[in-house]
Order: structure tokens, then sequence, then C-alpha cells
């Protein structure tokens, strides 16, 4: 009889611990795990190619959760890759693929019809993510690790322009060559497959305060600390995006999904009998940063920049979180 109860008492109590997990992580899954992983569907040419990446919030714990945050609220899902550098890196995050309003309008003319007429700089500043990605931050979505002074600083601390005021918009760089920023040991390296934080860097001496952990606020620079919502994928193995100043924080779990869709972009490239390779890329000259975070004339917003894009679009079809 006491035999039976113990084990009815065990089960009970395991069955309880079971509820409570489950119910955790339905609620936003608190349990956070030292290697997260995503999947990331690229569509290209009507084919989906699925890459599984394995996250290291260990050594990268703000660029990790900051790239979870975007990804559970669906933020990368029906982007594109927005600059196509040749045999080096792919960068999305911050244009949609054929952008609709809220009453499913298209925003501009498609993307291909773009390409065609030679519009890429206009449709890609009708399909720009900067404003939905400032909702997502003011709406307290997304957690603040760069702040513009020491007052208020909270640790982990979702956005509340009451509570932290002084929080801004963009990730802290967890790169070498951020002050306080070196890891010691396991530094992932910017190598074929590797998924980096990308930003550009303002051009300013403009100081900001960071929190690597609850234990440190740092003083950096802010243009090492001014990534919003982009996110790179090196298909190299060499790259001019050095893990010294891109924070380097996941890793592709098989490469030959990444070698298919490599190959399917040159076959094509072939198919198509372009000439050149030229054929298949466009030149767009775009303004980016121009949401501000500073209220000063400091700091360089509305950048000039150049975006190279392709014929035949590479769309982020969905990026999804299987593992918090």
């Amino acid at each position: 009889m006491v035999k039976r109860f113990f084990k009815t008492f065990i089960l009970c109590i395991l069955t309880l611990a079971f509820v409570l997990v489950a119910g955790v992580c339905s609620a936003g899954c608190a349990v956070e795990t030292r290697h997260p992983q995503v999947k990331i569907t690229v569509t290209f040419n009507g084919e989906d190619y699925v890459m599984k990446f394995k996250l290291y919030r260990n050594m990268y714990p703000q660029t990790v959760k900051h790239f979870i945050e975007l990804a559970s609220a669906g933020f990368y899902d029906n982007t594109i890759i927005h600059d196509y550098v040749d045999s080096d890196s792919w960068i999305g995050g911050g244009y949609s693929y054929n952008g609709t309003d809220d009453e499913g309008n298209a925003l501009s003319e498609s993307y291909e019809e773009a390409f065609e007429n030679d519009r890429m700089a206009d449709y890609l500043d009708n399909n720009d993510k900067e404003e939905e990605y400032n909702e997502l931050y003011t709406s307290g979505k997304l957690t603040a690790s760069v702040y513009s002074n020491l007052d208020n600083i909270k640790y982990k601390s979702k956005y509340d322009a009451e509570k932290n005021p002084d929080a801004l918009g963009t990730v802290m760089g967890e790169f070498s060559n951020n002050i306080g920023q070196e890891i010691e040991n396991g530094a992932l390296s910017a190598s074929y497959g590797t998924l980096k934080m990308f930003y550009y860097p303002l051009e300013t001496m403009q100081h900001v305060f960071v929190t690597p952990n609850k234990k440190q606020n740092i003083e950096a620079l802010y243009r090492y600390n001014s990534a919003t919502s982009l996110f790179m994928i090196q298909t190299s193995s060499t790259s001019t995006y050095s893990a010294a100043y891109y924070a380097t924080f996941g890793k592709i779990k098989d490469s030959d999904v990444l070698d298919d869709l490599l190959d399917a972009i040159d076959d094509y490239i072939d198919d198509q009998n372009y000439s050149d390779e030229d054929d298949f890329y466009t030149d767009a000259e775009v303004e980016v940063n121009n949401v501000k975070g500073f209220d000063t004339e400091d700091v360089d917003y509305g950048i000039q920049t150049e975006f190279t894009l392709t014929r035949e679009p590479i769309i982020i079809k969905q990026v999804k979180v299987t593992k918090y």
C-alpha cells in the first residue's frame, strides 16, 4: 500500500513538472538553451531550399535573442536577399518581396517588373521594412541592449518608453573589435554557411552603453552597436565581412542544401544563356538607416549605399525557430 502510494505520488510530481515546463514553453518559451535552432526556407526559381542553422546563444546572447524575437514575430518571412555579394555573402532582412497593404493591394510594381524596367531603387523604397522594425521595437516586442546613457538601464528588458526611455532600437555588436566583446574560447569564424548580424556603421564617434550581461554596462561606440534587422548568410569560405567586425552567431548544420541552392543559381544563369553573369545582376542606390535612435545632429542618418540584386529573386520564404 505504501509503495503504491509512493509510486502514485512520484507520478503526480513528474506529471506536474511536465505540465509546468510545457506551460512555460507555450507562454513564450522562457526556457533558453545554449544552442537554439532555426530553419530558413529560401525560394529560388520556384524551388524551396530548407537550411537548418545552429545558433550560439552561449557566446552571442544578445544577437541570438534579437534574431529569434524577429523570427518569432514573422518579420523575416517573405523578404528578399537585397544585396547579392557574388562569391561572398548574401544580405537580407530589410525588404519585403512584393509587399501588400492591409487590404492586400500591391505596394508597388512587382519585383520582376521593377527589375525589367530598371526601377529597383523605387521598388526597394516601397518595400522597406525599417518602419515595421521600429514599430516592433516601440511596441515592446524586442529586447533592448543599447542605451543612450546610464539612466534606466535594464538587462534583458523589453523596450518600454516610460521605464527605459534611454534604450535605443539597435543591437549591441558582439564581435571582437567592439570594446569588451572579445570571446576567449570557441568564437565562430566567418566561414561558409555561417549567419552574421549585419549593420551599416554610422559615421559618428558618439558613445552609447551596452549590456553584455547583468553585471556589466560598457561604454562603446554607437557605430559598432547599430545593427537592427539585417543578417547575412556567408556563401564562400572567406569573406570581406570578417567575424572581427560582424557578429557571427550561427552555423549551417548541413551545407549540402546551400551547395544545391548555389548550383541552382549557376544552372539558372547557364540555362538563360546570359552572355555573362552581369546580366543576372543589377545595382540600385538607396538610402538606409533612416529611423533615428538619437535626437542629435552628431549621428549620420540616411546613409547612401548601393545594393546588388538578382534578376530572379532569392526569397526568404520563412525563418522559423525550431528550438529555443
